[in-house]
C-alpha cells in the first residue's frame, strides 16, 4: 500500500514539475517578445528553449512512469517519445 502512495506521489510531482518548467519557458517566451532585439538582445531565446525541452523530457517521463515502463537515464527526446505505448 505504501509502495502504491508513493508512486502516486511520484507520478504527480513529476507532472507538476513539467508544468513548472513549461510555465517558465512561457513566461521567458513572453520576456523575449518584449525585449529589444534590434540591440542584439536575445538573453531568453536559450533559457526559454531549454525549460521548453525539459518540461517535455519530465512529461514523457511521467507518462512512461504512469504506464510502468522503464527508461533508465534517457534524457533524448525522441528516444522516450518511441518507448511510449502505442494507445
Amino acid at each position: 500500500m505504501q509502495d502504491t502512495i508513493n508512486n502516486v506521489r511520484s507520478k504527480n510531482w513529476m507532472i507538476y514539475q513539467a508544468k513548472a518548467f513549461y510555465n517558465a519557458a512561457i513566461n521567458l517566451e513572453l520576456i523575449d517578445r518584449s525585449s529589444d532585439h534590434e540591440s542584439g538582445n536575445f538573453l531568453f531565446q536559450i533559457p526559454a528553449a531549454v525549460n521548453a525541452a525539459f518540461s517535455i523530457e519530465i512529461a514523457l517521463k511521467a507518462i512512461l512512469t504512469c504506464e510502468g515502463m522503464a527508461y533508465k537515464r534517457e534524457h533524448n527526446l525522441f528516444v522516450l517519445y518511441t518507448l511510449l505505448p502505442e494507445n
